[in-house]
């Protein structure tokens, strides 16, 4: 699965990374950015995803987004520090069942 960043950001150097969820075909993924994927692999995200999935398991969905956001910030705030000039954040969500 390939992400390709929008390129809609403050930051000097892009920052992006898609959190996806189908629950028709029961998957979840966090796919990263270039510069977000050098610092942290596939593997680091799994804790992410399994919030993700904790939550809409107890059709909690939205809290489930929530939490999964939260931990990618604090996995992404480790490596790359935010300051008030770098914070953009933009959420799309598309609910299909």
């Amino acid at each position: 699965m390939n992400f390709i960043p929008t390129e809609c950001t403050t930051q000097s150097t892009p920052l992006e990374f898609l959190v996806f969820v189908s629950i028709m075909e029961r998957q979840a993924v966090v796919l990263g950015d270039e510069p977000t994927s050098s610092k942290l692999p596939p593997e680091k995200w799994s804790e992410v995803i399994q919030t993700l999935i904790q939550g809409i398991k107890k059709k909690k969905i939205s809290a489930g987004f929530v939490d999964a956001i939260a931990m990618s910030g604090s996995l992404l705030q480790a490596h790359f520090p935010i300051s008030e000039k770098t914070i953009q954040m933009s959420f799309l969500i598309i609910a299909s069942y």
